[in-house]
């Protein structure tokens, strides 16, 4: 991981998957996140987005206190 608690597209890739990554998008929970760019130039989002997509895919309930 290039940060705690952030992941590149790449390392998110590595995780989930690229089949799993197309459904998570589809689910509305990586719009609109908060990014960093890291010294390299690459792009991270937090874990925790890729997370709530991941559970929305899988059908698990989304609480809104848990969304920022």
């Amino acid at each position: 991981m290039t940060r705690p608690g952030w992941l590149t597209d790449a390392e998110a890739v590595e995780k989930y998957g690229l089949a799993m990554l197309k459904k998570m998008g589809k689910t509305g929970y990586l719009d609109c996140v908060t990014g960093i760019v890291l010294p390299d130039g690459q792009l991270a989002i937090p874990e925790r987005d890729y997370e709530l997509a991941y559970r929305a895919v899988k059908g698990e309930p989304i609480h809104p206190e848990e969304w920022d």
